[in-house]
């Protein structure tokens, strides 16, 4: 992302902060918050397909940002899990959103792969996942009253509903 966009989205996100963190919505005030959810797959190798494979059931995950633990959650018996990362304000733009939009964000399952599977008692590495902001085209027309902005009108759209989604790119069991 270009670095004018990345200033331009992290001034928004501060001025909403500024303003309590609060999104009026009619006559109830929402405070926005960060999301991400999935499935663990129980699975080694690059780019697993979770669709592909049994789930990971209780698996432990971190989202790591930057190198610093933001969040934690264990997936469900099915292997499926969300992890709130807090609500949107100014301690979150700094150690995570400005993080994620330089692609320093990700999942790690922190839980062994033996304990899913015996067989995949060797595998090597830590199951991670890369984190991104979730742009959709529904708020494709928001992008574009703000400069052609996709991932802002997302977010902004996201705000409005009262959560900004993060989506997990596979996972990767890679050193």
């Amino acid at each position: 992302m270009a670095p004018a966009k990345s200033l331009f989205l992290l001034a928004a996100l501060l001025f909403i902060a500024a303003g309590g963190g609060q999104v009026r919505c009619g006559a109830a005030a929402v405070t926005p918050s960060a999301t991400v959810s999935g499935v663990v797959p129980c699975s080694a190798g690059n780019d697993i397909n979770a669709a592909e494979v049994p789930p990971f059931p209780n698996a432990v995950l971190q989202a790591v940002c930057a190198n610093n633990v933001v969040a934690n959650t264990t997936a469900g018996v099915d292997g499926t899990f969300t992890m709130n990362l807090g609500p949107i304000d100014q301690d979150l733009v700094g150690p995570v959103l400005e993080p994620m939009l330089n692609n320093q964000c990700s999942l790690a399952v922190t839980t062994p792969l033996a304990n899913c599977n015996a067989s995949l008692a060797d595998a090597k590495g830590t199951l991670t996942a890369p984190l991104q902001l979730q742009s959709s085209p529904t708020h494709g027309l928001v992008g574009g009253l703000v400069g052609g902005v996709p991932l802002f009108g997302g977010i902004l759209g996201g705000l409005l509903g009262g959560t900004a989604e993060i989506s997990a790119r596979p996972f990767s069991s890679e050193v």
